[in-house]
């Protein structure tokens, strides 16, 4: 049921909140609808406030929850098909996540 808040959703990064149940993306306004595993149901992650979210250098954009990944792990830093860029913003993060964007 689009709109239906879940305290116990997870939307992956710190910089997201989960706002509701959806089916699609457009149940969300703009948000990535997402399977959040923790309550198997599909959840709208949108911006949490108070945090800042990554930016793409130079104009590029991505769509949905972002892939954070590490040109340092070679073949597997990067999704196929995908370039990692430096994000333009120190965003809120857990600790161990870098600030690399795939887009």
């Amino acid at each position: 049921m689009a709109g239906t808040r879940n305290n116990n959703a997870d939307c992956y990064f710190a910089f997201l909140q989960a706002s509701g149940a959806c089916s699609s993306d457009s149940d969300c306004g703009g948000a990535p609808c997402v399977m959040d595993v923790k309550s198997e149901s599909h959840v709208c992650c949108k911006p949490k406030a108070g945090t800042t979210a990554p930016k793409c250098p130079g104009g590029m954009t991505y769509s949905g929850i972002p892939v954070l990944c590490d040109p340092a792990d070679g073949d597997d830093g990067c999704p196929a098909g995908s370039t990692c860029a430096t994000s333009t913003t120190d965003f809120t993060k857990v600790s161990s996540e870098q600030l690399i964007l795939t887009f």
